[in-house]
Protein backbone atom coordinates (compact mmCIF):
# COMPACT_ATOMS: atom_id res chain seq x y z
CA UNK A 1 0.00 0.00 0.00
CA UNK A 2 1.34 3.20 -0.51
CA UNK A 3 0.72 6.02 1.87
CA UNK A 4 0.98 9.82 1.36
CA UNK A 5 1.46 11.33 5.23
CA UNK A 6 0.80 14.91 4.26
CA UNK A 7 2.78 17.01 7.60
CA UNK A 8 6.29 16.37 8.61
CA UNK A 9 5.79 17.84 12.56
CA UNK A 10 6.27 15.43 15.11
CA UNK A 11 2.43 14.15 14.23
CA UNK A 12 3.65 13.37 10.75
CA UNK A 13 7.04 11.71 11.87
CA UNK A 14 5.62 9.49 14.77
CA UNK A 15 2.74 8.30 12.04
CA UNK A 16 5.55 7.53 9.28
CA UNK A 17 7.96 5.70 11.68
CA UNK A 18 4.91 3.51 13.11
CA UNK A 19 3.52 2.37 9.53
CA UNK A 20 7.21 1.63 8.82
CA UNK A 21 7.91 -0.25 12.01
CA UNK A 22 5.14 -2.19 11.64
CA UNK A 23 5.71 -2.67 7.83
CA UNK A 24 2.13 -1.52 6.68
CA UNK A 25 2.80 0.16 4.26
CA UNK A 26 5.10 2.49 1.72
CA UNK A 27 5.41 6.28 3.16
CA UNK A 28 5.68 9.25 1.31
CA UNK A 29 5.73 12.44 3.50
CA UNK A 30 5.38 15.89 2.36
CA UNK A 31 5.62 19.09 3.93
CA UNK A 32 5.62 22.87 2.84
CA UNK A 33 9.05 23.62 5.45
CA UNK A 34 11.18 21.93 6.67
CA UNK A 35 10.49 18.92 9.51
CA UNK A 36 9.56 19.59 12.61
CA UNK A 37 6.14 21.57 11.76
CA UNK A 38 5.31 24.07 14.64
CA UNK A 39 8.38 22.78 16.58
CA UNK A 40 10.82 23.67 13.56
CA UNK A 41 13.89 25.63 14.05
CA UNK A 42 16.78 27.97 12.50
CA UNK A 43 20.27 27.39 13.04
CA UNK A 44 21.66 29.55 15.36
CA UNK A 45 23.41 32.66 14.39
CA UNK A 46 27.13 31.76 14.81
CA UNK A 47 26.46 28.33 16.20
CA UNK A 48 26.55 25.87 13.76
CA UNK A 49 24.50 23.00 14.81
CA UNK A 50 22.19 24.51 17.41
CA UNK A 51 18.69 25.26 16.19
CA UNK A 52 16.35 28.24 18.13
CA UNK A 53 12.49 26.77 17.72
CA UNK A 54 10.65 29.42 15.83
CA UNK A 55 8.07 29.22 18.75
CA UNK A 56 8.82 28.76 21.80
CA UNK A 57 8.93 24.97 22.93
CA UNK A 58 9.64 22.51 26.13
CA UNK A 59 8.36 19.63 27.40
CA UNK A 60 7.42 18.38 31.01
CA UNK A 61 8.67 15.35 32.77
CA UNK A 62 4.76 13.47 32.25
CA UNK A 63 5.41 13.89 28.20
CA UNK A 64 6.92 10.30 28.42
CA UNK A 65 6.19 9.84 24.43
CA UNK A 66 8.42 13.11 23.03
CA UNK A 67 10.77 11.69 25.56
CA UNK A 68 10.65 8.42 24.20
CA UNK A 69 11.57 9.87 20.66
CA UNK A 70 14.20 12.05 22.02
CA UNK A 71 15.67 8.77 22.99
CA UNK A 72 15.16 6.70 20.36
CA UNK A 73 16.21 9.40 17.42
CA UNK A 74 20.05 8.69 20.14
CA UNK A 75 19.62 12.49 21.52
CA UNK A 76 18.74 11.03 25.26
CA UNK A 77 22.08 12.29 26.43
CA UNK A 78 21.24 15.47 25.10
CA UNK A 79 18.03 16.43 27.08
CA UNK A 80 18.19 18.63 29.95
CA UNK A 81 15.78 19.56 32.87
CA UNK A 82 16.03 22.44 34.42
CA UNK A 83 14.12 25.01 37.09
CA UNK A 84 12.04 27.96 35.55
CA UNK A 85 10.63 30.77 37.55
CA UNK A 86 7.38 32.22 35.66
CA UNK A 87 5.80 35.67 36.77
CA UNK A 88 2.60 37.47 35.91
CA UNK A 89 3.11 40.98 34.58
CA UNK A 90 0.05 43.60 36.48
CA UNK A 91 -0.07 47.09 38.11
CA UNK A 92 3.50 47.89 37.25
CA UNK A 93 6.12 45.11 38.30
CA UNK A 94 6.01 41.66 37.66
CA UNK A 95 5.06 39.03 40.07
CA UNK A 96 6.62 35.59 40.76
CA UNK A 97 3.87 33.23 40.46
CA UNK A 98 5.62 29.40 40.84
CA UNK A 99 3.62 27.71 43.18
CA UNK A 100 1.14 27.95 46.15
CA UNK A 101 2.71 30.66 48.10
CA UNK A 102 3.25 32.94 45.29
CA UNK A 103 -0.92 32.50 44.15
CA UNK A 104 -1.55 33.88 48.11
CA UNK A 105 0.78 36.51 47.55
CA UNK A 106 0.05 37.64 43.94
CA UNK A 107 -2.70 40.49 44.99
CA UNK A 108 -3.44 41.28 41.36
CA UNK A 109 -5.59 38.65 41.99
CA UNK A 110 -7.92 39.78 44.91
CA UNK A 111 -7.95 39.91 48.24
CA UNK A 112 -6.33 36.87 50.08
CA UNK A 113 -9.87 35.46 50.58
CA UNK A 114 -10.09 35.23 46.54
CA UNK A 115 -6.53 34.21 46.23
CA UNK A 116 -7.44 31.38 48.35
CA UNK A 117 -10.52 30.70 46.86
CA UNK A 118 -8.27 30.28 43.54
CA UNK A 119 -5.65 28.59 44.94
CA UNK A 120 -8.15 25.99 46.22
CA UNK A 121 -10.05 25.81 42.56
CA UNK A 122 -6.57 25.14 40.94
CA UNK A 123 -6.79 22.29 43.43
CA UNK A 124 -9.60 20.78 41.59
CA UNK A 125 -7.82 20.78 37.82
CA UNK A 126 -4.72 19.32 39.50
CA UNK A 127 -6.33 16.14 41.73
CA UNK A 128 -8.60 15.07 38.75
CA UNK A 129 -7.67 13.01 35.93
CA UNK A 130 -10.79 12.66 33.97
CA UNK A 131 -10.85 16.51 32.35
CA UNK A 132 -14.29 15.18 30.29
CA UNK A 133 -16.51 16.34 33.39
CA UNK A 134 -15.53 19.94 32.05
CA UNK A 135 -15.64 20.02 28.54
CA UNK A 136 -19.26 21.30 28.76
CA UNK A 137 -18.34 24.20 31.01
CA UNK A 138 -16.70 27.46 30.71
CA UNK A 139 -13.48 28.61 32.69
CA UNK A 140 -15.83 31.27 34.17
CA UNK A 141 -18.69 28.77 35.32
CA UNK A 142 -15.73 27.05 37.30
CA UNK A 143 -14.60 29.30 39.07
CA UNK A 144 -17.85 30.87 39.55
CA UNK A 145 -19.26 27.26 41.08
CA UNK A 146 -16.19 27.54 43.67
CA UNK A 147 -16.73 31.07 44.78
CA UNK A 148 -13.82 32.21 42.77
CA UNK A 149 -15.23 34.67 40.41
CA UNK A 150 -13.14 37.65 41.45
CA UNK A 151 -9.94 35.47 40.88
CA UNK A 152 -11.09 34.46 37.32
CA UNK A 153 -11.90 38.00 36.62
CA UNK A 154 -8.88 39.49 37.86
CA UNK A 155 -6.03 36.21 36.57
CA UNK A 156 -7.88 33.82 34.27
CA UNK A 157 -10.36 36.40 31.74
CA UNK A 158 -7.31 38.25 31.09
CA UNK A 159 -5.45 35.65 30.23
CA UNK A 160 -8.07 34.28 28.07
CA UNK A 161 -8.71 36.85 26.44
CA UNK A 162 -4.36 37.33 25.21
CA UNK A 163 -4.94 33.78 24.23
CA UNK A 164 -8.79 33.58 22.24
CA UNK A 165 -9.37 37.20 21.55
CA UNK A 166 -13.24 37.53 21.64
CA UNK A 167 -14.38 34.02 21.81
CA UNK A 168 -12.45 34.01 25.62
CA UNK A 169 -15.93 33.85 27.16
CA UNK A 170 -16.99 30.13 25.50
CA UNK A 171 -13.24 28.56 26.42
CA UNK A 172 -14.33 25.19 28.52
CA UNK A 173 -12.55 24.79 31.87
CA UNK A 174 -11.15 21.09 29.66
CA UNK A 175 -8.52 23.40 28.23
CA UNK A 176 -7.42 24.54 31.71
CA UNK A 177 -7.16 21.79 33.09
CA UNK A 178 -4.94 20.43 30.02
CA UNK A 179 -2.74 23.65 31.15
CA UNK A 180 -2.65 22.73 34.69
CA UNK A 181 -2.59 18.78 35.10
CA UNK A 182 0.41 18.04 33.45
CA UNK A 183 2.13 20.84 34.40
CA UNK A 184 1.47 19.79 38.31
CA UNK A 185 3.32 16.48 37.58
CA UNK A 186 6.06 18.03 36.42
CA UNK A 187 7.33 19.62 40.14
CA UNK A 188 10.20 18.49 42.17
CA UNK A 189 9.74 19.85 45.93
CA UNK A 190 7.85 22.29 44.60
CA UNK A 191 9.48 23.68 41.89
CA UNK A 192 8.76 23.63 38.11
CA UNK A 193 11.31 21.57 36.05
CA UNK A 194 11.18 21.68 32.43
CA UNK A 195 12.87 20.00 29.42
CA UNK A 196 15.03 21.00 26.58
CA UNK A 197 16.79 19.60 24.00
CA UNK A 198 20.43 20.74 23.70
CA UNK A 199 20.64 22.34 20.32
CA UNK A 200 16.67 22.69 19.71
CA UNK A 201 13.86 20.56 19.35
CA UNK A 202 14.85 20.43 15.09
CA UNK A 203 17.47 17.54 15.96
CA UNK A 204 14.75 15.47 17.29
CA UNK A 205 12.76 16.01 13.97
CA UNK A 206 15.77 15.93 11.79
CA UNK A 207 17.23 13.21 13.36
CA UNK A 208 13.46 10.91 12.64
CA UNK A 209 13.59 11.93 9.13
CA UNK A 210 16.91 10.30 8.52
CA UNK A 211 16.07 7.50 10.34
CA UNK A 212 12.59 7.76 8.37
CA UNK A 213 14.73 7.89 4.40
CA UNK A 214 17.13 4.67 6.07
CA UNK A 215 14.17 2.85 6.13
CA UNK A 216 13.07 3.58 2.59
CA UNK A 217 10.78 6.25 3.48
CA UNK A 218 10.98 9.67 0.57
CA UNK A 219 10.70 12.56 2.23
CA UNK A 220 9.98 15.99 0.68
CA UNK A 221 10.40 19.09 2.31
CA UNK A 222 9.67 22.46 1.11
CA UNK A 223 7.09 20.99 -1.34
CA UNK A 224 3.54 22.47 -0.91
CA UNK A 225 0.53 19.96 -1.87
CA UNK A 226 -1.72 22.23 -4.35
CA UNK A 227 -3.78 19.73 -4.84
CA UNK A 228 -5.71 16.27 -4.15
CA UNK A 229 -7.46 14.27 -6.90
CA UNK A 230 -9.58 11.53 -5.91
CA UNK A 231 -9.08 8.89 -8.73
CA UNK A 232 -10.46 5.58 -8.97
CA UNK A 233 -13.29 6.25 -5.68
CA UNK A 234 -10.46 5.31 -3.13
CA UNK A 235 -7.05 6.22 -4.64
CA UNK A 236 -5.58 9.44 -5.15
CA UNK A 237 -3.00 11.60 -6.92
CA UNK A 238 -1.34 14.19 -5.12
CA UNK A 239 -0.22 17.53 -7.32
CA UNK A 240 2.80 19.46 -5.08
CA UNK A 241 4.88 21.93 -6.07
CA UNK A 242 8.26 21.90 -5.42
CA UNK A 243 11.22 25.69 -5.79
CA UNK A 244 8.93 26.02 -8.87
CA UNK A 245 8.68 22.59 -10.40
CA UNK A 246 5.15 20.63 -10.00
CA UNK A 247 4.83 17.27 -10.02
CA UNK A 248 2.02 14.46 -8.99
CA UNK A 249 2.38 11.14 -7.64
CA UNK A 250 -0.87 8.67 -6.92
CA UNK A 251 -1.09 6.52 -3.91
CA UNK A 252 -3.55 4.58 -2.19
CA UNK A 253 -4.51 6.25 1.21
CA UNK A 254 -3.93 9.66 2.40
CA UNK A 255 -3.28 11.20 5.94
CA UNK A 256 -3.54 14.54 6.80
CA UNK A 257 -1.77 15.96 9.61
CA UNK A 258 -2.77 19.59 9.02
CA UNK A 259 -6.26 21.52 9.53
CA UNK A 260 -8.82 19.67 8.07
CA UNK A 261 -10.21 22.88 6.14
CA UNK A 262 -7.19 23.15 3.94
CA UNK A 263 -7.87 19.33 3.22
CA UNK A 264 -11.36 19.99 2.07
CA UNK A 265 -10.30 23.21 0.14
CA UNK A 266 -7.86 21.35 -2.05
CA UNK A 267 -9.77 18.26 -2.28
CA UNK A 268 -11.25 17.15 -5.85
CA UNK A 269 -13.80 17.15 -6.65
CA UNK A 270 -14.96 18.76 -2.99
CA UNK A 271 -16.95 17.22 -0.52
CA UNK A 272 -19.71 18.12 1.34
CA UNK A 273 -19.26 15.91 4.44
CA UNK A 274 -15.60 16.78 5.12
CA UNK A 275 -16.11 20.40 4.12
CA UNK A 276 -18.82 20.89 6.53
CA UNK A 277 -17.51 19.40 9.74
CA UNK A 278 -13.53 20.52 8.87
CA UNK A 279 -15.52 24.36 8.90
CA UNK A 280 -16.33 23.32 12.66
CA UNK A 281 -12.97 23.17 13.30
CA UNK A 282 -11.26 26.23 13.72
CA UNK A 283 -7.71 27.71 14.65
CA UNK A 284 -6.05 30.70 16.52
CA UNK A 285 -2.66 32.45 14.77
CA UNK A 286 0.60 33.03 16.46
CA UNK A 287 2.63 35.81 15.59
CA UNK A 288 5.83 35.34 17.35
CA UNK A 289 8.75 37.79 17.38
CA UNK A 290 12.39 36.62 18.37
CA UNK A 291 15.00 39.00 19.42
CA UNK A 292 18.38 37.99 19.94
CA UNK A 293 20.25 40.26 22.56
CA UNK A 294 23.58 41.32 24.15
CA UNK A 295 21.86 41.93 27.17
CA UNK A 296 19.66 39.50 29.70
CA UNK A 297 16.60 41.54 30.62
CA UNK A 298 15.13 39.70 33.67
CA UNK A 299 15.08 36.77 36.05
CA UNK A 300 11.83 35.44 34.73
CA UNK A 301 11.83 32.81 31.94
CA UNK A 302 7.95 33.10 31.26
CA UNK A 303 5.62 36.18 32.18
CA UNK A 304 2.47 36.59 31.32
CA UNK A 305 0.40 39.67 30.67
CA UNK A 306 -2.19 40.98 32.58
CA UNK A 307 -2.23 44.77 31.76
CA UNK A 308 -4.53 44.99 28.54
CA UNK A 309 -2.40 48.60 27.58
CA UNK A 310 0.24 45.99 27.12
CA UNK A 311 0.67 44.70 22.99
CA UNK A 312 1.90 41.36 23.65
CA UNK A 313 0.41 38.56 25.13
CA UNK A 314 3.63 36.75 27.20
CA UNK A 315 7.13 37.32 27.13
CA UNK A 316 9.58 34.52 27.18
CA UNK A 317 13.28 34.98 28.07
CA UNK A 318 14.61 31.85 26.85
CA UNK A 319 17.85 31.65 28.16
CA UNK A 320 16.45 32.02 31.65
CA UNK A 321 15.92 28.46 31.03
CA UNK A 322 18.78 27.58 28.50
CA UNK A 323 22.49 28.99 29.50
CA UNK A 324 23.35 31.41 27.04
CA UNK A 325 26.28 29.79 26.99
CA UNK A 326 24.16 27.54 24.73
CA UNK A 327 24.23 30.83 22.09
CA UNK A 328 27.76 32.10 22.30
CA UNK A 329 26.75 34.54 25.17
CA UNK A 330 23.59 35.81 23.42
CA UNK A 331 19.91 36.15 24.97
CA UNK A 332 16.76 35.30 23.63
CA UNK A 333 13.04 36.83 24.10
CA UNK A 334 10.36 35.72 22.82
CA UNK A 335 7.68 38.01 22.09
CA UNK A 336 4.11 36.17 21.56
CA UNK A 337 0.80 37.31 20.24
CA UNK A 338 -1.77 34.57 19.57
CA UNK A 339 -4.64 36.18 17.43
CA UNK A 340 -7.33 35.99 14.72
CA UNK A 341 -5.92 34.80 11.81
CA UNK A 342 -7.45 37.88 10.11
CA UNK A 343 -5.18 40.19 12.95
CA UNK A 344 -3.65 43.35 11.19
CA UNK A 345 -0.21 41.87 13.21
CA UNK A 346 -0.28 38.79 10.56
CA UNK A 347 0.77 41.43 7.63
CA UNK A 348 3.43 42.94 9.36
CA UNK A 349 6.64 42.74 9.03
CA UNK A 350 9.69 42.33 12.20
CA UNK A 351 10.62 45.71 12.28
CA UNK A 352 7.00 47.10 12.20
CA UNK A 353 6.33 44.75 15.28
CA UNK A 354 9.07 45.46 17.18
CA UNK A 355 8.15 49.14 17.16
CA UNK A 356 4.54 48.01 17.72
CA UNK A 357 5.59 46.45 21.36
CA UNK A 358 9.17 49.06 22.22
CA UNK A 359 6.36 50.72 24.31
CA UNK A 360 5.51 47.77 26.03
CA UNK A 361 8.80 45.93 26.56
CA UNK A 362 10.45 49.16 28.33
CA UNK A 363 7.26 48.85 30.51
CA UNK A 364 7.05 45.22 31.36
CA UNK A 365 11.37 45.52 31.70
CA UNK A 366 12.11 48.76 32.37
CA UNK A 367 15.76 48.43 31.78
CA UNK A 368 15.06 47.21 28.04
CA UNK A 369 17.17 49.25 25.86
CA UNK A 370 16.81 48.39 21.95
CA UNK A 371 20.56 48.91 21.03
CA UNK A 372 21.04 45.70 22.98
CA UNK A 373 18.76 44.03 20.25
CA UNK A 374 21.15 42.53 17.84
CA UNK A 375 18.87 40.92 15.75
CA UNK A 376 15.00 41.01 15.45
CA UNK A 377 12.95 38.02 13.79
CA UNK A 378 9.52 37.53 13.20
CA UNK A 379 7.29 34.02 12.63
CA UNK A 380 3.54 33.69 11.79
CA UNK A 381 1.35 30.49 11.93
CA UNK A 382 -2.16 31.02 11.27
CA UNK A 383 -3.22 27.51 12.43
CA UNK A 384 -1.13 27.94 15.76
CA UNK A 385 -3.12 26.10 17.69
CA UNK A 386 -7.43 24.91 17.40
CA UNK A 387 -9.83 26.97 19.39
CA UNK A 388 -10.94 24.89 21.76
CA UNK A 389 -14.57 26.22 22.50
CA UNK A 390 -17.19 24.49 25.05
CA UNK A 391 -18.16 21.37 23.71
CA UNK A 392 -15.10 20.89 21.49
CA UNK A 393 -14.71 16.97 22.83
CA UNK A 394 -17.93 16.40 20.45
CA UNK A 395 -16.55 17.76 17.14
CA UNK A 396 -13.26 16.09 17.70
CA UNK A 397 -12.48 15.19 13.95
CA UNK A 398 -12.72 11.03 13.85
CA UNK A 399 -9.41 9.28 12.70
CA UNK A 400 -11.51 8.16 9.71
CA UNK A 401 -15.00 9.01 8.76
CA UNK A 402 -15.27 12.49 6.55
CA UNK A 403 -13.88 11.31 3.53
CA UNK A 404 -13.39 8.02 2.22
CA UNK A 405 -9.88 6.30 2.24
CA UNK A 406 -8.65 9.74 3.86
CA UNK A 407 -7.23 9.56 7.29
CA UNK A 408 -7.19 12.73 9.95
CA UNK A 409 -4.78 12.93 12.44
CA UNK A 410 -3.35 16.43 14.01
CA UNK A 411 -3.59 19.17 17.33
CA UNK A 412 -7.55 19.18 16.99
CA UNK A 413 -7.45 15.44 18.61
CA UNK A 414 -5.13 16.37 21.15
CA UNK A 415 -7.72 18.20 23.35
CA UNK A 416 -7.48 19.19 25.87
CA UNK A 417 -3.73 19.42 25.79
CA UNK A 418 -2.90 22.54 23.95
CA UNK A 419 0.04 22.11 21.41
CA UNK A 420 1.72 19.31 23.11
CA UNK A 421 4.33 17.94 20.87
CA UNK A 422 4.17 14.70 23.66
CA UNK A 423 0.15 14.61 23.01
CA UNK A 424 0.65 14.39 19.20
CA UNK A 425 3.11 11.58 19.61
CA UNK A 426 0.76 9.77 21.96
CA UNK A 427 -2.37 10.15 19.58
CA UNK A 428 -0.72 8.50 16.88
CA UNK A 429 0.83 5.46 19.11
CA UNK A 430 -3.32 4.82 20.06
CA UNK A 431 -5.05 5.39 17.17
CA UNK A 432 -6.66 2.56 15.38
CA UNK A 433 -3.76 1.89 12.22
CA UNK A 434 -5.90 -0.87 11.11
CA UNK A 435 -8.93 1.43 10.45
CA UNK A 436 -6.89 4.04 9.09
CA UNK A 437 -5.09 2.15 6.22
CA UNK A 438 -7.95 -0.10 5.82
CA UNK A 439 -9.11 -0.55 2.26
Amino acid sequence: MKVAVVGAGVTGLALAKRIVSEQRGEVTLFDAGPAGGLAAGFEFPGVPGTYLEKYYHHIFKSDVDVIQMINEAGLGGDLMWLHSRSGLYSKGKVWPLEGPIDLLKCKPIGSLIDRLKMGLALRVFQKTADWKQFDTITVEEFFKKRGATTGYKNLWEPLLKAKFGQHFANIPAAFLWGRIYPRSRSREKGKESLGYLRGGFARMANAVAEQLRAKGVSIHFDTKVERVERIEGDRFRLHTLQNGHQSSEEFDRLIWTGHPRHLANILEPQEQYLTEHAEKIRYIAACCMVLIMSKPLGEFYWVNNLDSDVTFGGAIEHTNLIPPSEYAGKHVLYVINYLDPSHPYMNREAHEMFHTHLPSLKKVHPNFDEKNVEQKLLFKSSVASPLYDVGFHGRMPPFTGWAKGIGILGMAQVYPIDRNMSHCIKVVRECDLDTLLAK
